[in-house]
């Protein structure tokens, strides 16, 4: 059974009104990758977010990877809080200490220009199960997409 350990990043957030110190918030990010036969994005950072339904990247990702964004299939849905068109495609991800495996990936222009990716319920959530320990700093990841013969289950059918 695959299983990562990684420890939160400590992110400072930017001074406002509300915090005129400024403040650090913990995420769970790992390493990642996509690819698409030979082609690969490069390493950016992605984000296990149980708020998300899908494993989300801006398009520019996608661009990378040869996919026209314009012809992929469309579907609206609410990203970062505001209603985004997203656009999907097949694709390899790769995360660090876990492997690699496909995804049904959504791709926003909206987020060109960010090097992160979202982790969500399809795709990463529906495979991994995923413990969460803030207090001590650490998140653990492991794979339960697995039968007990080894064979790969999977919850999404495309």
């Amino acid at each position: 059974m695959v299983k990562g350990e990684y420890s939160y990043t400590l992110q400072e957030l930017d001074r406002s009104a509300a915090f005129p110190t400024g403040h650090n918030a913990p995420r769970a990010l790992v390493s990642a990758n996509l690819s698409l036969g030979e082609r690969e994005t490069g390493r950016f950072v992605a984000i296990a977010d149980t708020g998300a339904d899908y494993c989300s990247f801006p398009a520019d990702l996608a661009a990378a990877l040869g996919l026209d964004f314009d012809q992929m299939p469309s579907a609206n849905a609410f990203g970062l809080g505001d209603k985004a068109n997203f656009r999907f495609s097949m694709v390899t991800l790769e995360v660090d200490q876990l492997g690699s495996w496909s995804i049904y990936a959504a791709f926003c222009k909206d987020w060109n220009g960010r090097k992160l990716g979202f982790l969500g319920q399809l795709g990463f959530f529906d495979r991994f199960r995923v413990t969460f320990d803030l207090q001590n700093g650490v998140f653990e990841i492991e794979d339960v997409s697995t039968d007990g013969a080894g064979r790969r289950s999977s919850q999404f059918v495309l």
